[in-house]
This record gives structure tokens, C-alpha cells and sequence, in this order.
């Protein structure tokens, strides 16, 4: 696990509160009521999410991604349609879709040659949220 990321990195990116859960939430819902989007540093780089409702944070994802697949789990049995293996093939897709969405994502970078800052964990964070919605 360290060697694809390290565990300070990882805490960086779920120093999340609740009342940090609560307003991302509603600007993930409501991102129009929004107007600051400027991220917030201090002097050893970007500032914990719990500081900021700006910064990237993979709770969020990845507890929306436990939540559609339960909810998908709920759906299927109310139609009778529901089986335990239900539960891996539709995780197994939807990372798959992920990593698929990201390795896109690289290749429309390196084809435009577009230089950007972000992490693979920064990626991975932006196109978790979808699960939010």
C-alpha cells in the first residue's frame, strides 16, 4: 500500500469532521449558492478538508460509493431480482468505471499535452463525487 501512497497522504485526504461533511454536501447539492472556490494554504501546502469546504477529500466518495451500492442492493431486492454476487459485480463495475474514467482522463491529458497539479488521488476524489448526485 505505501508504495502506490503514502498513510499521511491518505489521512490528508479524510481529515473530514462532520459540520465538513454537512456544508460539502450542500455544496455538492447546491453549488451555485456557492462563490468562493479558491483553495486555502498554509505553509506546508494545501490545508486539511476539516479547514476547508474547497479542498478534496475521498470520505465523501467513498462513502456515496458504499451508498449507491447498498441502495442498488435495496432496489433489486424490493423487485426480487437481489443475490449476494449482485453486490460484487456491481462494485467490481462501478471501480472499473472509475479507473477507466481516470486512464481516460490521463490519456486526454498526454494527448493535448496539458500539464496539470493534481494527484491520482485528487482524480480519483473529483470522479468519486458523481456518486453523491
Amino acid at each position: 500500500m505505501s508504495r502506490y501512497a503514502s498513510l499521511a497522504r491518505l489521512k490528508h485526504y479524510f481529515a473530514v469532521d462532520n459540520s465538513y461533511v454537512a456544508r460539502k454536501l450542500m455544496l455538492l447539492l447546491f453549488p451555485y449558492a456557492h462563490s468562493s472556490w479558491a483553495l486555502s494554504y498554509d505553509h506546508s501546502g494545501p490545508v486539511p478538508p476539516r479547514s476547508d469546504i474547497n479542498a478534496l477529500d475521498l470520505y465523501i466518495p467513498s462513502m456515496a460509493f458504499v451508498t449507491y451500492l447498498l441502495m442498488s442492493g435495496i432496489v433489486f431486492g424490493m423487485q426480487n431480482r437481489f443475490s449476494p454476487e449482485y453486490l460484487g459485480l456491481a462494485s467490481s463495475q462501478a471501480l472499473a468505471w472509475i479507473v477507466v474514467e481516470i486512464l481516460l482522463l490521463y490519456f486526454m491529458l498526454y494527448l493535448f499535452r496539458i500539464q496539470i497539479s493534481l494527484t491520482y488521488l485528487d482524480l480519483i476524489a473529483y470522479s468519486g463525487y458523481k456518486f453523491v448526485g
